[in-house]
């Protein structure tokens, strides 16, 4: 099921007008090459896009502190070398 379905759903459950915002928010599909419409991906698709998008950003996390530690030890000799 599309989300943009899942949101129709819901308006008519909860008596709540959808933010119009929600239907502007796209997703970069690697696959296609192009960004793409959330309102257009199947639910499952997007739970499993964002469990990715997550690991990859708790890699890039780790990434920048072991550059940040890095940086730091190389200035901190440079220092050393200078003094």
């Amino acid at each position: 099921m599309k989300l943009k379905d899942t949101i129709e759903i819901q308006e008519m459950f909860s008596n709540r007008k959808t933010p119009i915002d929600i239907n502007e928010i796209t997703y970069y599909s690697r696959s296609k090459g192009e960004s793409i419409p959330i309102g257009d991906m199947d639910v499952i698709h997007i739970a499993r896009a964002l469990a990715k998008s997550s690991i990859e950003n708790e890699q890039l996390i780790s990434e920048n502190k072991r550059l940040r530690k890095f940086i730091e030890d190389m200035i901190s000799n440079l220092k050393k070398v200078v003094d």
